[in-house]
Order: C-alpha cells, then structure tokens, then sequence
C-alpha cells in the first residue's frame, strides 16, 4: 500500500543466505559459534502510521520505516510511491510462498514463476520466483533483504524470492520508481525490499497443505522459527527454517479441458492469397510433418511419391495422416507445415508441465549484541537449497528432417519395395516417443553470511547514526538436460542397413566400432532403450557465482532551516560479482568421438563454460531539506541526491534523483508528491562475459525462393564492451487522507521512464527478415546456413534446412543503433484506495473491523524502439500475450475481529490483444507487410479471478500466543485460461499465456499457525 505519511528509510541491516545446513540444528549451533548480530537499538519518532503501517506491524525496536530514500528524518513523506505488504496482509493471503503475494501487485508484471517457462530447457530458468516491476525485467528490478543486496539466482541477476526466510518476514516494501541514486545498478523500475522481524521471541510455526482442484499440484509446507534473547536484553539470537514441496501439474492434455491446440499459422510475406489475412489464429493446429512414431514426408525417387503421409503406428502399423487445412499460396504450392484439423497426434503442446516440481530447504539465523547503548553488531547466516525437475517437452523431435535409405531393415517389406533402391532415400519425421520426455532439473544452492553493526555518536553537536555491513553470497546451480540424444549418433544409429546372418547393424563403420546399435523409429513401441543409450545422455551446466558486497553509511541533522532540520546521509558501497561455469563436454567440445562436431551436438541444451569477473566502487549522498513549514504556507520538502559509480568493466557513472513533496494548508490531509531521477542497470556477469547458449528456435528462413519453417541454434553471445543502461523517470502524484473521513487513503500517482542504450538482442525472426529485406551484413553475416540436395522447398510443402545457425550480439552502446533494443518508454497510473473502519464506531456493540484495498495500474504505453533503419517503434501496452495488460487491479475485502476473520480477492486484468500492430480481417484484407501485418482474430479477452480466505483463531492471547487454522480457495470459479496462439517452428507450446493468465485451475490450502 502506499505509504504517504511514514519517513522514508531504509535501515540497512541484516540479511544471511547461509551455508551447508543439512541438519537445522547443526547449523544453529555452528551459527552461535560463529556470529554476533543486531537488530536496531535506536527507535525514532516517526508519524502516525497510516492503514498499511498498522498492518505491517512494528518494525525493529518499534520503528516503522518504509524503503524509497536513505535519509532517516521524521515525518518525511517520500516522494516516491512505495506500496507497503504487511505481514497481517501476507498471512491473510495463506500462500505457499511470499513470492505469490507480492506479485499479485498489479505495478509487477512479467514476473517469473514456477508456473512459467516450463519449455525452457537450456535457460535454467525453470521453477523461479523472481519479480520484475513494470515489465522491465528482473534484472531492472533490484531486491533488497533488509536493505542489502543480495547474490542473483544466476548470471543474469534477479533474485530468487523463494529462497529467503519466510517466516521471518514482517513486511514488503516495494518503491515503484527508479532508486539507483539510493540503492545502485539495476534500480530502474524500483526496489523490492524484504524486512525481517530482528526481535522476535518465542517459537511460532505454520504447516499448510494444498491441492487443485483436479487433483494435481499437490503442496506441503512447513515454517518453524524461534527466537530469544540472552545477557539482559543485550543479546538476541533467532533462527527459522521451511521445508516446502510442490508436486507440480503435468500436461494440460492429461486434464485441463480448456486445451485445445491453438498457435498461428503464417503465410510468408507475398504470398498471402488475396484477400486472406497473413496471420490465422486456430485451434487443433499441428505440423503434418511429425507423427508419433514417423511420417514420411518426402522421398528422392519420383516414383514413390504417393509414400508420402505414411505413418506408423503401434508396433510398426501403417496408416495414412489425415491432413487437414494447409495454407497454399496463388500457385498452390503449400507453404507452411502446419495444418488446422486433421490428426492430431503430432501435437506436443499437451505435454508440457504447467507447473514446475519443487523442493525447497532454506534456514536462516541471526544472532545479535548491544556492546552499549552506541554499538550493536550482528551476523546472520542463510542458505537455501531448490529442487525443481518438470517436463519440457516429448523427447527428440524431428520435423520432417531425417534422411534413411529405402534398403532400411526396419522399413516394412511394402514400404522398402516400393521406395525403389538401396541408394533412394525417404525424408522422414518422428516425435520420438519411445524416448524419455526431456526433463530439466535445476539444483540451486544458495549460501549468504553477514556481519555488520549499527549505532550512534555524537559529533560537533549533532548525533549521527551509522550502519555499516560485510556479505558474501555464493550460489552453486546446477542445471541437467535429462534424456538428450547427440544428434549425430542419433543419425548413425537410425541409418541402420542389413547386416550378415539376417541382423541390422550401423551403417556408419566407426559407429560401429563405437558400440552403436540400431534404433528403430518407424513406429511406436518398437525402440530399444539398450540402442537408445548409444547416443543418449545428460547436458549439464554448473555455475558458481560469488558475490562480495560492502556498505558503510551514515545518518544525521547537522544544521537547520528557518523550516527545520536539514537532513544529511552519505556512504560508500563497494561490491564485487564473479562466476565460472562448467559444462558436459559433448556440449562445446568433440568428445573424444570423430562422428561429434566440435560444438553443439545435442538436440538442445549445449552449454559452454565461461568466466568473468567485475567490481565496482561507489559513493553516494542524499539530503532533505524543508523549504517551507507553517500553518500559512503549508509543508514543502525537498529531497535531493546523487550517487557515483566507478565499474572495472565500463568506467565511471553518475546517478542522481530530485524530489519534492508539498502539503497545502488549504486542504487537510492533502500531500503533492512528485520526483525525477537519472538511474541506470550495469552490465551484468552474463552480459559481459557468458559462453554462447545455443537454445533452439523456430524461425521461417527466407533466402531467395526459399521460404520455410526451420528449427534453428539460436546462440546469443556476451559483449565485454558493454555500457551502462541510462535511464530518466518521472513521476507526480497526490496523496490524500482527509481528517473528516478517519481511515481513508487515497493517492495516484504517475510515472514516466524512458530507457535508453538497452542490452538486448533482437530476435532470430527479426534477425532474418532485416537480413532478407536490407542486405545488411552486420546481420547477414551472423547467420549461417546451408541447403540439402536439390536445395529448394518440396511441392508438397516438405521443408528443406536453410538455416544452420542465427546468432544474435548484443554490442557495445556505440552499435546500438544497428542491431540492440535501443529505447524502450513506457508511462502510466498507479492508482491506490485504503479504508479501514471499526464497527463499533457505527453500529453499538458489533465486534471488528472492517477494511477494504485497492490497487490499479494503467499502462498508457510501453513502445520498444529498435532502433534499426526502418523497423517501426512497437507498443506492447495491452498485448495479453505478453505481460503488459492495459489495466490491471487487485481488490481485497477483509471483516476480521478477535476471534476469526474473511478476504475476498478479485484479480482483475484488462482484455487486449495478440499484437498491437496486426490488422484484424477475416476477408477483403489489406496487403500484409512486415510492418503490417494482417491476422484473422486479434483479439485476447481479459480475466476476472476471485480469492477467499479466512482464518478462525482456536486460541488468542493478549501476550501474542495464539493458535488459528486457515484456509485458501485461488480462482474459486476455476476460469481457464485465454488461447494464447504463437507462431513458430516448435510444436511444444500449449497455447495460453501463464505470465498473464491462470492456468492451473481453482486450488485449495488449508493451514494452521501457532506462536508460544
């Protein structure tokens, strides 16, 4: 919630991602052995808290105080916005991960979730909780753990919520505004700070359990924390510990009716049958060049032609493929590989997990000691261990791109007869499904120690504060491609040929003195996993990143206005990232096997280790001075600051940030806000120094006559030229809390940011269309490619390979301009309603309270300026199958009183579109280019989800013990999720977008918390 009337610090203290913590235990007393820890000794005068101060409950040694400056002064209201999640509201909420309560935020958009990304095999980035403020991305969004930096959950930064310690979480501030002039790099969107409770006393628990309502998604979790202090007071020690378990939520095939196929269909450009729309977005679409066990698609022999669309089924079983609707061109030659109807069977887009399995162990302890009433010093200690394993995608697909020879054994007698000689061939495509389903398993070990102090001291008549600390973090991740296969063993052990005395062999001769042997793909049922382990195995990638991070600050009034006291804070940070990265060695090497390539042998994962390290020196200073302060001429302040950065990697950088808020003596409880800030996002550890990934891809390659849907290697490569991302916001709001209305706040706010020398890539797709509609060899020249016999695209729509390989670069900020996402400008309204109200103020004698939030936020725009010569600037503001809905709001309802209370939740999200650049037509439609282009339905509706939870305390007592059960119903209507068509190569995707929409369906948890 918004947090006008509270001062704007952050107190910088603790934070501990720890270290080997098998047993809790072991560690705790390891911990007490080890450490010393504060928590703050120094209470302040702050002003009266409004509804979200309440509900946040006390801060460390009573003080309530909300991120968004590093200025401590009462009764300062920032003039950034900062929305404020307490703990009454995260208990209420009864979610399984804090994550799932802060993202709901409509200011959050794009966030990374376990229910995301669930087809990525080779990014790593499976089962994730990282949040990502105004669409900008996580890397844009800096987190804080009680005000500290804390290490990335992988080299391209971002922050993994899960893995803090959830149980001691007392409150969330998120600063919807760039914060670098404060906080450092990656502060363009804002800071999401995570406050912990640094004084609790006792043992509290919480145990919940939960479910879909399909009977999948099955999760348990388990928090247990205590704390108590020792020497008189002086001393404080507290430890909490989670286990979590998540079974995840397979296909939506196996049990989710509202799958039903959808992707897009797209003709290339010019050769769209007049009148029709270049773009048909359709459900039961599949690629008529795969089948489960194999397809033909084409053959050398003219003769054997009318083999093509000859499938085989179970144990070898022929049939023939029922096509449905191709689109053809004027000519009639078929031009893409995807059909509307017909079989079916080739759809991978059901296969996919919805929701990543997971397995989470976190501890954290502190331990602190007030030496005296002027220094207090504290360690803390925190680890995390995340297991998460889902289903990518149905093994090895082959579209229609593998080559065998008619005298094949395992080709049925008709089949091989008919195909003609030993030396004709047949193109052929299969799903592979007598293959393991690729699964990627992500193993994530995070290890954080802290040791810092605060205090105070007097100095030429003016008291000043201090806070300094010292934090290594370590992050071991590791990162399996289970059930791979290397494509050219793969290609030897399916080459199989007759062999003497009746028995099948390898054709290839050093295959066979490998080991190989053949492996059958004409059917289902027929392959030999003892063939199979010939060319199957496990990509892998390990990462180790470490990070050193210093700060030392201090706090103070050192001399006054005619309005009041000026209020001064400075310091000097200092932080160093590095990390390595190893990987299988069939990945970037030949392995030792003459048949390999030097590179990228697996179907995808292929992983390449790397290396790199920068640090980087920083000074800031930040003042508050009152202007005007009277009954007559109302409260102005001004905020002032700036912050120098010197990088190893680009040099030196200032930020900088100007704010002011003003409340007019004409109307109570009105309070003008507004700031203009210069921020900026550092080249990060991938940016600069990250192997080559080599993720595939589908693209349509477009070279000559050739226009064809193609998988391709998509590597995108590290620049160690980079510069700083530059960034300028604005924002200006009204904050309102009328005396006459006790209990009410009101404020909207609007915010402006304009992002410039963006590190980025452009995409594979865009990449190939600027090479075939400019020419320019800056981008021609990183695509490589080839063209099988004959070279040219098959009258019956059987796609050749033209592309080997696109490689994406992102530059130096000098080249910008040619090939990176240059700008990007988004604007918009972030509108918030609180009310609370007792109702024995209105009615005598009946118990409780009652309160009522409101978030909004409005996206006017969001335009990507690419920057390169005649690409148009895109706007994706209300693009539903992105992330960046035009509105987006959460309401929340709540009745609670001493011994129970209930919240309804509605989530709601504009409706919007595909893309804001296509033209929706169904006939007479315009030419289609590039740049416009034409598409049958554009349209993506909106959707309304509705949340109750409600706990009923078994026992409360007035000095906090208690004992309550709770319940949790998300999505009680069960609303499906909108078909979200894409368009590509790939036949993994499941046709809805999880980033935006609900995809797993109503879901149940039941709880109980104690505390003694």
């Amino acid at each position: 919630m918004t947090y006008p009337v509270c001062p704007s610090e952050l107190i910088l203290r603790n934070t501990r991602h720890g270290h080997a913590t098998r047993q809790f235990a072991l560690a705790t007393v390891g911990l007490v052995a080890l450490s010393i820890a504060s928590t703050s000794a120094f209470a302040q005068d702050v002003a009266p808290p409004s509804p979200a101060a309440a509900d946040a409950g006390p801060a460390s040694g009573g003080e309530i105080v909300v991120t968004g400056s590093r200025i401590t002064r009462s009764g300062f209201s920032a003039p950034t916005p900062t929305t404020v999640v307490g703990i009454a509201e995260i208990e209420r909420k009864a979610e399984p991960n804090i994550f799932n309560v802060v993202n709901q935020i409509p200011a959050l958009a794009g966030s990374a979730a376990t229910s995301t990304g669930t087809t990525s095999s080779s990014a790593g980035t499976n089962g994730r909780s990282t949040l990502n403020l105004r669409g900008l991305g996580a890397n844009r969004t800096l987190v804080l753990l009680d005000g500290q930096r804390v290490i990335g959950v992988d080299t391209t930064g971002g922050t993994d919520i899960s893995q803090f310690p959830q149980g001691l979480i007392q409150r969330v501030d998120v600063v919807t505004g760039g914060a670098s002039a404060s906080w450092g790099s990656d502060a363009v969107a804002g800071v999401v700070n995570f406050i912990l409770d640094h004084n609790f006393s006792g043992i509290k628990g919480n145990v919940s359990a939960g479910e879909t309502t399909y009977g999948d998604g099955r999760n348990f979790n388990l928090q247990l924390t205590a704390g108590t202090s020792f020497a008189d007071g002086r001393g404080h020690i507290e430890a909490s510990g989670e286990y979590a378990y998540n079974s995840g939520v397979g296909g939506p095939a196996a049990n989710r009716d509202w799958y039903r196929g959808w992707k897009l269909i797209r003709y290339p450009i010019g050769r769209v049958p007049a009148g029709s729309p270049l773009n048909i977005a359709s459900p039961n679409v599949s690629n008529f060049l795969l089948a489960p066990g194999a397809i033909i698609t084409n053959t050398s022999n003219p003769a054997a032609r009318g083999l093509i669309d000859t499938t085989f089924g179970a144990g070898g079983s022929l049939a023939r493929l029922q096509r449905g609707w191709v689109p053809i061109d004027a000519t009639g030659a078929q031009v893409s590989p995807w059909m509307i109807g017909g079989d079916q069977n080739s759809d991978e887009g059901g296969v996919a997990d919805l929701d990543t399995r997971l397995n989470r162990q976190t501890f954290y302890g502190r331990v602190s000691y007030d030496f005296s009433d002027f220094i207090n010093v504290y360690a803390t200690y925190n680890f995390a261990r995340v297991y998460t394993n889902n289903i990518a995608f149905l093994s090895t697909y082959k579209p229609g791109n593998l080559t065998v020879h008619c005298n094949n054994p395992f080709l049925p007698a008709g089949i091989s007869a008919a195909c003609g000689t030993a030396n004709d061939t047949l193109t052929v495509g299969t799903m592979n499904v007598d293959l393991p389903s690729i699964q990627v398993e992500n193993i994530r070990k995070m290890y954080r120690w802290t040791f810092g102090g605060d205090g105070k001291f007097n100095l030429l008549g003016t008291e000043w504060k201090w806070d300094g600390y010292y934090t290594i973090g370590l992050n071991h991740i590791t990162n399996n491609n289970i059930g791979q296969t290397l494509t050219n063993l793969y290609n030897a052990a399916i080459d199989a040929v007759p062999g003497p005395n009746g028995t099948v062999m390898c054709r290839n001769t050093v295959a066979q003195g490998q080991g190989c042997q053949p492996y059958n793909i004409f059917g289902t049922g027929v392959g030999d996993p003892s063939a199979a382990r010939y060319f199957s195995g496990t990509a892998w990638l390990k990462t180790r990143l470490r990070q050193d991070a210093a700060s030392l600050s201090f706090n103070g009034e050192p001399f006054s206005t005619w309005a009041g006291p000026v209020s001064l804070a400075f310091g000097g940070e200092y932080r160093r990232e590095a990390f390595r990265q190893q990987a299988d060695p069939c990945s970037y090497t030949q392995c030792n096997n003459p048949l390999l390539l030097a590179e990228n042998n697996w179907f995808s994962g292929n992983f390449h280790p790397s290396r790199g390290t920068f640090n980087v020196k920083e000074g800031f200073v930040e003042v508050l001075a009152p202007l005007l302060k009277g009954e007559k001429t109302g409260d102005f302040d001004l905020n002032l600051g700036a912050r120098y950065a010197s990088y190893s990697s680009s040099g030196g950088v200032w930020t900088w940030k100007a704010g002011i808020t003003y409340a007019p003596p004409i109307v109570p409880g009105l309070r003008f806000r507004g700031i203009a800030s210069r921020d900026i996002r550092a080249p990060n550890l991938n940016d600069l120094y990250a192997a080559a990934s080599t993720p595939t891809g589908g693209v349509v390659g477009r070279f000559g006559s050739v226009t064809n849907n193609v998988i391709v290697k998509n590597p995108t490569l590290s620049n160690p030229d980079l510069k700083p991302e530059v960034s300028r916001t604005y924002e200006a709001g009204v904050v309102y809390q009328p005396d006459w209305l006790p209990g009410l706040s009101v404020s909207v706010d609007y915010y402006q940011l304009s992002l410039k020398d963006a590190i980025g890539t452009i995409g594979a797709q865009q990449e190939m269309d600027l090479c075939a509609d400019t020419g320019n060899p800056t981008l021609c020249n990183l695509i490589q490619y080839w063209t099988t016999a004959g070279g040219a695209s098959d009258p019956n729509g059987s796609p050749t390979l033209p592309v080997s390989q696109v490689t994406n670069q992102p530059p130096a900020v000098v080249a910008v301009a040619k090939i990176n996402l240059a700008k990007v400008y988004t604007n918009g309204i972030d509108i918030e309603v609180a009310y609370t109200k007792n109702l024995s103020d209105i009615f005598d004698n009946v118990p409780g309270t009652i309160s009522f939030r409101g978030l909004a936020t409005n996206t006017l725009h969001y335009k990507n300026d690419p920057g390169l010569p005649g690409q148009p600037i895109t706007d994706i503001a209300g693009q539903n199958s992105g992330s960046i809905a035009k509105w987006r709001l959460n309401v929340s309802q709540t009745y609670a009183n001493d011994r129970w209370d209930f919240t309804l939740t509605e989530r709601w999200f504009s409706s919007g579109v595909i893309d804001n650049s296509y033209i929706e037509c169904q006939s007479s439609c315009p030419v289609a280019t590039a740049t416009a282009q034409t598409i049958n339905d554009n349209h993506m509706p909106g959707a309304l989800y509705l949340d109750i939870a409600g706990t009923y305390n078994i026992f409360k007592r007035e000095d906090g013990r208690r004992l309550a059960a709770y319940f949790k119903i998300t999505n009680l209507l069960d609303k499906a999720p909108a078909p979200n068509p894409s368009f590509g190569s790939l036949p993994i995707s499941n046709g809805t977008n999880p980033t935006l929409y609900d995809t797993l369906g109503r879901r149940f948890v039941i709880g109980a918390r104690f505390e003694l």
